[in-house]
């Protein structure tokens, strides 16, 4: 009896989530096993076989720490057997989207039908940029958005236009961004005369999501990795209570006192605006995430540029009754522990019609 794979590998794509143990059945005393990917080995061993059979256990945390460090949400893993001094070996290949949930349904059945998200409407803002991942596959296709809208007459339309055409030459994952700018161009290129744009779904194949456009401007912005490892936006309203705590030493030097050894600690406490259901169970990615940025970036290759921070406290109990809404609170500070000034002085001689115009009036 040669060395095999017991488990079952298909080329289809796998959800981490889904990875169980990996059982071999070899004559052999002992099995070499390795993880590569991208050309680099991740994890090496060799496992002494029991009744036949070699079990290699916990393999969904060593691709999942790999991929997290990557900041990738889809990899292609090769998983290497050798046994009998080299005369016996094998290979399977593991197409993985990282996935640190429960699914209820397969990678293979999700990524035709979904893109990497777990909402299929959310809220936007007026000028806002929103990250939109997909797994595509070796294709061309069209970025078409539904446009409703209200005229400055009062009269409501819609329509769909045609944002971009996307091709790809390979298989893997690409994260669309979805400018509210631009969808007002377009609509403003086929001579649509706009006074408020309502809401907007985006049609790529057979996967859909619907933003509609709050006309107030968000309280804050948080950018995030979400469940697939992908990056998503989260636009909140709110209110903010900011909390500093100083700490610091005092030195008694000839009977005059100082400080030394000062750090400052601020936070912000921040209550949402009622959300949705379905916001509110999907706002726990960003409480689970382990990269969260403020703001957003038009260009996801500069995402690094963000300051990133710390969601250190959060309360979130969500019920399925439409009359009692969810609220979400928590608590954010900045990584880096330098005080961060949010509002920079301006020039702008209408600053007391903003800012200021609730303490002045």
């Amino acid at each position: 009896m040669a060395t095999s794979f017991i488990t079952s590998f298909s080329t289809d794509y796998k959800f981490s989530s889904d990875i169980r143990n990996v059982e071999l059945q070899t004559d052999a005393t002992k099995v070499a096993i390795a993880l590569s990917a991208d050309g680099t080995t991740l994890f090496s061993t060799t496992l002494f076989a029991f009744d036949g059979v070699v079990t290699i256990y916990n393999l969904r945390e060593i691709i999942e720490i790999y991929m997290l460090e990557k900041g990738v949400s889809f990899s292609i893993f090769c998983l290497e057997y050798t046994a009998n001094e080299g005369a016996d070996s094998g290979s399977a290949n593991l197409n993985v989207i990282y996935c640190s949930h429960i699914m209820p349904i397969s990678a293979a059945d999700y990524t035709p039908q979904s893109f990497l998200t777990t909402l299929q409407a959310k809220r936007t803002y007026p000028n806002s940029t929103e990250y939109l991942p997909l797994i595509h596959g070796i294709s061309e296709f069209d970025v078409d958005a539904h446009c409703v809208f209200v005229t400055p007459a009062g009269a409501v339309l819609s329509t769909t236009i045609t944002l971009w055409t996307a091709e790809y030459e390979e298989n893997g994952v690409d994260t669309l961004i979805i400018r509210y700018s631009d969808i007002m161009l377009a609509l403003a290129h086929d001579r649509f005369d706009v006074d408020r744009l309502l809401a907007y779904t985006i049609n790529i194949g057979q996967r859909y999501i619907t933003y509609y456009v709050h006309a107030a401007t968000p309280d804050v912005i948080f950018t995030f990795r979400n469940c697939f490892n992908a990056l998503e936006s989260v636009a909140f309203f709110g209110v903010t209570t900011t909390k500093t705590k100083i700490e610091r030493s005092i030195a008694s030097i000839f009977s005059v006192d100082s400080f030394y050894d000062q750090s400052t600690e601020k936070d912000y406490e921040f209550q949402t605006a009622p959300l949705t259901t379905e916001e509110g169970a999907w706002i726990e990615q960003l409480f689970e995430s382990q990269k969260v940025y403020i703001g957003t970036t038009q260009d996801i290759t500069n995402i690094n540029s963000l300051p990133v921070v710390l969601i250190t406290d959060s309360s979130c109990e969500i019920n399925d009754s439409n009359a009692d809404l969810p609220r979400v609170k928590f608590t954010w500070r900045y990584a880096e522990k330098l005080p961060h000034h949010i509002n920079v002085p301006t020039s702008d001689p209408n600053v007391f019609d903003d800012k200021f115009a609730y303490q002045y009036t």
